[in-house]
């Protein structure tokens, strides 16, 4: 895809400009005129790109109105060079970089003909991509799924792109326009590819929370407290402080952005506990409000979560949407975790209007910011523990393994140190679509059941244990 950003006119060492007659780089003819000196060559400069640029809006004014014959490629570029010409030049070429990723699949159909299946082609490329030459691909292997973030990005621009081609008559394809439908699709894809991770230990397609594709899970596959605390602590420091480490990405770092105030770290430190100690979802977790929480028995009510693929505008309400299943709940926080869950909120009624986990830095993007922010968590710890610091843990897991935490010491018996709670409850509580869904993932013979049954069955049915 040519771009309206790059600059089409440049002076020579010999006192020629050089110029495409397009008024965009790589489009049209390109041509060159002598100047004779360098004053007169960079005068010649500025007023043909005047001229070129005046050419370039008259153009794109024309593009606005769809031809019979436009194809996909056709609308998505009158999309950016008209529909973006006022979005600064950084968005212009994320969405032009993005894409990338399906435009050589379906840029040559007819807009006209742009419907919710040629979408899900589009996804579906993303999710399980096909060699346009097998040829061109050692024998034997195949494209990479894209990575977790990669799709959001496809998502993000494809919707924000069939909106603008509504708006201005390029397509109308009844279900393509319905967002409900369009969200349903991307969630469908995005699960099959967060499924792929999952069943993938090798996989760097992402560690966002993923659905529940586990199954067997026990106390002894999931991370402990004192691990998932040292997350949170990880998190604080990564957030708040100068990195005392080789990572560039983390916050304060070289080329990173500048460090949170010491309260606001705090805040974001504690989501990995919050997670664990009352099983949320990441989007789940993201999308509470204090007015969810009973700060005199730690009830939530889960009502909504936080839709991904919208942005979050600094100073309103997050975009949202139902929970999964579509199956609001009650959840109960972990009894010793409630003190700082109301100190979490009222943090949060005092500075963002409720809303316990709002981004730490006006991010628009906040799953995957808030994503980022505990990768730099994670390479932080390991770090560290290559640094032979006493004592320091590392993070192996899947963020989803602290839903994980929860679940497995919910159902874990007290012999071992858990809640023994009824599978019911804990399904009821982890939102899940039925009690199957929780036995399937959670293996409750853990440890020596069988001396457990010998020790337990040592007195008759209905007879109280002593003590």
């Amino acid at each position: 895809m040519v771009s309206p950003d790059k600059d089409p006119v440049r002076v020579t060492a010999d006192h020629r400009i050089v110029f495409w007659d397009s008024g965009i780089v790589g489009q049209g003819q390109r041509r060159n005129v002598r100047c004779g000196d360098a004053a007169n060559a960079a005068l010649r400069a500025e007023a043909k790109r005047a001229e070129l640029k005046l050419k370039v809006q008259s153009t794109c004014e024309r593009q606005t109105t769809p031809h019979p014959d436009a194809t996909v490629e056709d609308c998505y570029e009158a999309w950016i060079a008209v529909g973006l010409r006022n979005t600064v030049t950084g968005t212009r070429k994320k969405y032009s970089s993005v894409a990338r990723n399906w435009l050589a699949t379906v840029g040559g159909n007819k807009v006209s003909e742009m419907s919710l299946a040629l979408l899900s082609h589009i996804y579906q490329q993303a999710v399980d991509p096909q060699d346009s030459d097998p040829e061109d691909s050692p024998a034997g292997q195949r494209s990479k799924p894209k990575a977790l973030n990669t799709f959001d990005g496809i998502v993000t621009a494809a919707s924000a792109w069939i909106e603008w081609a509504s708006e201005n008559g390029w397509v109308a394809d009844s279900e393509l326009l319905n967002t409900t439908k369009r969200r349903k699709l991307a969630r469908k894809y995005r699960d099959i590819l967060a499924s792929k991770a999952a069943n993938d230990s090798s996989s760097t397609i992402g560690t966002e929370w993923q659905d529940e594709k586990d199954e067997g899970i026990t106390p002894a596959l999931v991370p402990s407290w004192e691990v998932v605390e040292a997350l949170g602590d990880a998190l604080f420091r990564s957030e708040s402080l100068p990195a005392p480490w080789h990572v560039a990405s983390g916050r304060g770092s070289r080329g990173g952005r500048p460090k949170l105030s010491v309260d606001e770290a705090w805040r974001i430190g504690t989501t990995p506990p919050a997670a664990a100690a009352t099983g949320l979802r990441q989007c789940e977790l993201l999308g509470v409000h204090s007015s969810d929480v009973n700060k005199r028995n730690g009830e939530m009510n889960i009502r909504r979560q936080l839709d991904r693929y919208r942005p979050w505008i600094a100073g309103e309400p997050p975009p949202t949407e139902a929970p999964k299943h579509n199956k609001t709940r009650f959840t109960q926080c972990r009894g010793f975790y409630l003190p700082t869950l109301i100190k979490i909120c009222d943090f949060a009624d005092e500075h963002h209007g409720g809303w316990l986990y709002a981004p730490s830095a006006g991010q628009r993007w906040w799953a995957d910011g808030w994503s980022k922010a505990v990768q730099r968590a994670v390479a932080l710890m390991q770090w560290e523990h290559d640094q032979g610091r006493e004592g320091a843990p590392l993070w192996t897991w899947r963020l989803h393994f602290l839903r994980h935490h929860f679940a497995s010491w919910s159902l874990a018996p007290k012999s071992l140190g858990g809640y023994d709670l009824p599978l019911a409850l804990v399904s009821d509580q982890m939102g899940h679509y039925s009690t199957d869904t929780t036995a399937r993932i959670y293996q409750h013979r853990v440890g020596d059941d069988g001396e457990l049954s010998r020790q337990v069955t040592q007195r008759r049915p209905g007879v109280k244990p002593a003590g």
